[in-house]
């Protein structure tokens, strides 16, 4: 099985969270599953197991989004395997307002 190498891209807007993962082989297509864990203020807001992700690559990435609140901090745990269960990523980002003795 081919070994990938994968990069996440993420971004907080005021609005939304964004979470991208492209494969880093532009020939690269397959089908993935993302399993995820999106919370709120410490509530799970959505949570997904094993997604099917068709397809998937460097044109058709995984791009997963969700409605952001600006002053609500929130958590998301990011798994994805291939067919083979073989993980492909694995990782967590927290997303909050950052305070005013931080700016």
């Amino acid at each position: 099985m081919e070994n990938l190498k994968e990069e996440s891209v993420e971004k907080g807007d005021t609005d939304r969270a964004l979470l991208e993962n492209i494969s880093r082989n532009p020939n690269s297509v397959q089908d993935c599953y993302v399993s995820y864990d999106f919370q709120e203020n410490g509530n799970t807001q959505e949570n997904v197991d094993r997604k099917l992700y068709e397809n998937v690559s460097t044109e058709n990435p995984i791009s997963l989004e969700f409605p952001r609140k600006k002053d609500s901090k929130y958590k998301l745990e990011v798994k994805i395997e291939n067919k083979d269960e073989a993980v492909l990523h694995k990782s967590g980002v927290e997303i909050h307002t950052r305070s005013e003795k931080t700016k």
